[in-house]
């Protein structure tokens, strides 16, 4: 994996804003480090903007905000620009939950409004794996859009031992970006063999979001 540069200096939000909406123009292959959840919200938010027919995404829970209460998923702008992606018939976001469970599950904020938005044409797909089925140690965590761009995550939350950068994003890293989007096809597969998914809930426009 070859990088032009690693974007790990502390910048202003608006200068990290810029940052990252000349890497995703550009399509430029270069390390874009994460460092906080408005990072998150601006790379997340971004991977929806430039997606164009699929998002892949594997998390714990989807989680609505960070323990100190800033908004990520649940942000409306990030909502916003979901539902501008899946305005299209030809979108779909596959979202897997690694521990099996959905923050804020029936109420989570993200799915209840980008689902049961009546502008939507898209398709969306939750899998809930059984208990203890994707280690946390061994199922990374990472957004990626049409295999070309990812957002991967490296900080706490994906592994615990791990006390450094948050995560880290590239628009132009073409390879990693589709070893990332195969590795979420077998986690799929892993999960629709052998009875290890408890439920899977796809919803087909016009269908309304239920946990």
């Amino acid at each position: 994996m070859e990088q032009s540069a690693v974007a790990h200096v502390p910048v202003s939000l608006a200068t990290y804003q810029l940052l990252v909406d000349r890497c995703a123009r550009e399509k430029l292959n270069l390390v874009i480090a994460n460092g906080s959840a408005l990072h998150a919200r601006i790379l997340i938010d971004k991977l929806f903007e430039v997606a164009r027919s699929n998002v892949s995404l594997i998390s714990g829970v989807l989680r609505q905000q960070n323990k100190d209460g800033v908004q990520i998923y649940s942000h409306d702008n990030v909502i916003a620009r979901a539902k501008k992606f899946l305005a299209s018939p030809q979108s779909t976001l596959d979202v897997v939950l690694q521990k099996g469970s959905l923050d804020g599950g029936s109420e989570n904020k993200f799915f209840n409004e980008i689902v049961n938005d009546p502008t939507r044409r898209g398709t969306v797909s939750i899998y809930y794996p059984k208990e203890g089925v994707l280690s946390a140690h061994e199922t990374p965590h990472f957004m990626v859009s049409d295999r070309s761009a990812y957002r991967f995550e490296t900080g706490k939350d994906a592994d615990p031992t791990n006390e450094s950068v948050t995560a880290i994003a590239n628009f132009g890293d073409l390879a990693t970006a589709g070893m990332l989007s195969e590795i979420f096809d077998d986690v799929v597969s892993l999960l629709t063999a052998d009875a290890n998914m408890r439920d899977v809930s796809v919803f087909a426009p016009g269908k309304s979001f239920s946990a």
